[in-house]
């Protein structure tokens, strides 16, 4: 009874962290033309740490680089660029082999200018993400 009890609770533990990831790839992709979703995405995933959740680190580094598209000022756009960069980077650089992870920069890469000087991982993230089903059904989802 124990460990039917055990496997139910991790069976719904799990479901609820997929849709959790589900509803970080859904704000994720309406950020970049809708502001209040970018700010949505923004609050779901600050104040996380790197070690206990480094989806969620990954993805307010993301939103934070969206979020520099919805600012006016030149100045603050590239501040604000330069922070989610960091956080997004500290986070590959700690999971390296999270396939969401570099889903998220493959994205932010691909559509960043390139007067940023970002795109230089495009290449190795993209043959990352397609070595392995999970990764095409991950950059699928995006879509």
């Amino acid at each position: 009874m124990k460990n039917t009890l055990f496997f139910l609770t991790l069976i719904i533990g799990l479901n609820s962290f997929a849709k959790g990831e589900q509803k970080l790839r859904s704000l994720y992709v309406q950020a970049a033309e809708n502001e209040e979703m970018c700010d949505s995405l923004i609050l779901i995933t600050a104040n996380r740490e790197l070690k206990d959740a480094p989806l969620h680190y990954g993805y307010h580094g993301a939103a934070l680089m969206i979020k520099a598209k919805h600012k006016l000022n030149p100045f603050n756009k590239l501040s604000v660029f330069t922070e989610g960069k960091a956080l997004l980077e500290e986070a590959i650089a700690a999971y390296p082999k999270n396939i969401e992870l570099r889903v998220l920069r493959y994205f932010v890469q691909k559509e960043a200018p390139r007067l940023l000087d970002y795109y230089g991982n495009l290449d190795e993230d993209y043959q990352f993400i397609f070595r392995s089903k999970q990764g095409k059904k991950i950059y699928n989802s995006f879509k």
